[in-house]
């Protein structure tokens, strides 16, 4: 019999009153309907009433594109963990290596995720990634290769990973990449960038991420030194220098309720230090976690947005919002090149690809878990050259939506992959289980922000 499946989400279009636009969690059709088959869809019961509110012709589309079906609850279950192995097996021949040259940090940042690993000593956060463990890593990245993954990119993170003391093993992983023709990223908090200049080309660090939290005297109270001093003016220095190098610069901002108030400053350092004038340069801001945040202090992504769109209006600020500009950046792909719906099984690469190293040869899913060695998935075999994956790994990458009970049976399951599991244990104890982030709320704003600023463009000549 003829029902709306479960998966059928409906999104108000909000400059077309009687517009919606229709999508479908697991066939990925995206498709605009009037208000009479929104209403049908939505407070249509029975069989009877879908055949007596609906035509024969829109039934037919409406069927065809999933969001009518004569499946039970169950049967679309089956088929939303068929499509989802599909879709994990794919995304899973693609690797990603980030390396933890040191677990030392030259700051002390007040919301830092890795204040646990201070608690391990001195000696622990200063061991330094040896050349043996080097050679065993891109001996695995070339066995995957010959297999027949494709290896995106290797990361540097920390700790901090350009510390000036740090220069010799970030050489060594420079070389390695560049006999690789592998692209190589840097998240740093820019202190000693200067340090790094020879290797700040197109072929060696040739992307970077560094972190301003607000106007100077902000900042330098929340990303500080060791010792307390400020950093504000040296980061500022040395992201001119990278931007000269021509080398890519994303600068994040971490926002909680002490900085919001800054986004138009920031933006206007940018303007007058003439970094908006380089191609590359870009900036964005994110929320910081609840998960790391006092509570007081916290806010949303969807209370950033607003903020964002105070300043730029429309949908423009979706680009400067990172959880919003994602889903703009791929859906917007789709909707211009009429291509495929950006499904995912899984929330991000801890669930498929994604190796991170540590100085100790210890492999984590991703960087949230560093250093908590229950989460470690393996080891860097260095005899045999390669990754030594115990059962931890198969847990990992097996936290995709369809396998989170919540999850399976949400609409928007395929579109976010479940959330962050780390986050969701932190949270709820358990990583299998949803850690959602307004994600609905957001999928639905972006859709919506989309069609009408992509779809109702005047069609190109």
């Amino acid at each position: 019999m003829y029902r709306v499946s479960n998966y059928t989400i409906s999104i108000p279009l909000t400059e077309d009153k009687d517009r919606f636009m229709l999508v479908h969690g697991y066939s990925g059709a995206f498709d605009i309907v009037n208000e009479s088959i929104h209403q049908a869809l939505r407070s249509s019961a029975t069989e009877e009433e879908l055949l007596r509110e609906i035509t024969a012709g829109d039934r037919q589309v409406l069927e065809q594109r999933g969001y009518l079906t004569t499946k039970t609850q169950e049967e679309e279950l089956q088929t939303l963990g068929k499509i989802s192995e599909v879709l994990h097996r794919a995304s899973s021949k693609v690797i990603s290596v980030t390396l933890i040259p040191t677990y030392n940090c030259n700051f002390r940042c007040e919301y830092c995720f890795e204040k646990k690993l201070f608690d391990k000593g001195k000696d622990y956060l200063k061991r330094s990634m040896d050349a043996e463990t080097l050679t065993a890593v891109f001996g695995q990245i070339d066995k995957y290769r010959e297999e027949g993954y494709q290896i995106g990119q290797v990361t540097l993170f920390g700790g901090e990973p350009l510390l000036r003391t740090s220069y010799s093993v970030v050489k060594q992983i420079v070389d390695l990449c560049k006999e690789r023709e592998i692209t190589l990223f840097a998240v740093t908090n820019g202190h000693d960038l200067k340090h790094y200049q020879d290797l700040l080309t197109k072929d060696g660090i040739n992307s970077i991420q560094i972190t301003l939290d607000g106007e100077e005297a902000t900042h330098d109270s929340r990303r500080y030194l060791a010792g307390g001093q400020p950093t504000f003016a040296r980061i500022v220095e040395n992201i001119t220098m990278a931007l000269e190098q021509g080398v890519h610069v994303a600068v994040r901002s971490n926002v909680n309720k002490r900085n919001m108030a800054q986004l138009e400053g920031l933006m206007k350092l940018y303007q007058d230090k003439g970094w908006t004038d380089y191609p590359n340069f870009s900036y964005y801001f994110k929320s910081t976690h609840k998960c790391y945040e006092e509570p007081a202090e916290a806010i949303t992504d969807v209370e950033l947005m607003e903020k964002l769109n105070s300043i730029y209006g429309g949908v423009e600020g979706f680009s400067f919002n990172s959880i919003y500009s994602n889903l703009t950046r791929t859906l917007g792909s789709m909707f211009k090149s009429e291509g495929y719906a950006p499904l995912r099984a899984g929330y991000c690469g801890a669930t498929t690809g994604m190796f991170t190293v540590d100085p100790y040869g210890d492999i984590y899913p991703c960087w949230d878990v560093l250093g908590d060695r229950e989460e470690s998935i393996g080891v860097v075999n260095l005899e045999q050259a390669c990754f030594d994956l115990n059962e931890r790994s198969a847990f990992w990458r097996g936290r995709t939506a369809d396998k989170i009970e919540e999850c399976a049976t949400c609409k928007y399951a395929l579109f976010c992959g479940g959330g962050c599991g780390a986050h969701a244990n932190i949270a709820n104890k358990d990583h299998y289980t949803a850690y959602c982030e307004n994600f609905k709320l957001i999928f639905d704003e972006v859709v919506a922000g989309l069609y009408s600023k992509i779809l109702k463009e005047p069609a190109q000549v």
